[in-house]
């Protein structure tokens, strides 16, 4: 039984995320293209190792408020997941015999999820001010790190140092 629900909620945990990233993606893609991203130094790197620790606890924080909004809201988490992922994949409610009131308070549900999801980004967005980032540097960064295995060698070599220290 654990097991089963252990299971449904970090199903429900990937697909928000997943929604998460793909958003996120979506929002950058949006933006117009910088030109070419400026060099990252090692202090640009170790701040991004500090504003990703002050983060996971918001985001751990964010998954459980979502969990607890989906059930208190009425909905057991594995047929929000199903319904939250098939409808990413364009299927309609009569596919999943999902009823019009189960629709209605997953439409809800959702709205509540994203209202929490704007809260956790407006703290994100203030820690990563607080590590003197500008958001777009930031962004820059960031994106430096997924595309560069030297940057994320040093991701991993400062997360541990940091790691060390506590």
């Amino acid at each position: 039984m654990y097991n089963k629900i252990f299971s449904a909620v970090l199903f429900f945990v990937v697909t928000l995320f997943s929604c998460s990233a793909i958003s996120f993606a979506q929002d950058m893609q949006l933006q117009p293209q910088m030109p070419e991203i400026e060099e990252v130094t090692d202090e640009e790197i170790q701040r991004l190792v500090v504003v990703n620790n002050e983060i996971m606890p918001i985001q751990r924080e964010l998954q459980m408020e979502q969990i607890t909004a989906v059930e208190d809201g009425g909905m057991e988490v594995e047929r929000f997941s199903q319904i939250a992922n098939a409808m990413q994949q364009n299927m309609s409610p009569d596919d999943l015999d999902a009823s019009s009131r189960e629709m209605e308070t997953f439409n809800e549900l959702m709205q509540k999820i994203m209202e929490l999801e704007n809260e956790a980004n407006e703290k994100i967005i203030g820690v990563i001010e607080d590590n003197d980032f500008e958001l777009e540097r930031f962004q820059q960064v960031f994106t430096a790190l997924q595309t560069d295995p030297e940057l994320q060698e040093k991701f991993r070599k400062y997360q541990e140092e940091l790691e060390n220290e506590i």
